[in-house]
């Protein structure tokens, strides 16, 4: 979250607001997604390229369009969130069969 905020004020303009409402608009989806217990390979791995990419983007003060900048910043987002979303339903599902015994 923090890098995102940081690569958007590096853009500038409509980046400014553009990428963080893209930011919570991606994070419910894929939070949800990651609860409904859908599977995806490898959604653990790409969370983890997805800090690696934003800290190359940051340093390196990589530009692209805006549209391209909103689809990279989504694709990761899903992913990275679509993992927390996984380890909520193995919680809570861990936490049900706790209380049926």
């Amino acid at each position: 979250m923090l890098a995102v905020g940081i690569w958007a004020a590096q853009l500038r303009c409509s980046a400014i607001w553009l990428l963080p409402v893209t930011f919570v608009g991606v994070m419910s989806l894929g939070g949800l997604a990651g609860a409904a217990w859908l599977l995806l390979p490898d959604a653990e791995a790409i969370a983890l390229l997805s800090d690696l990419v934003f800290v190359a983007l940051i340093t390196r003060k990589i530009r692209f369009s805006r549209q391209t900048n909103v689809i990279i910043e989504g694709f990761f987002d899903f992913f990275h969130d679509f993992t927390h979303g996984q380890e909520i339903a193995t919680s809570s599902n861990k936490r049900l069969r706790e209380v049926n015994f």
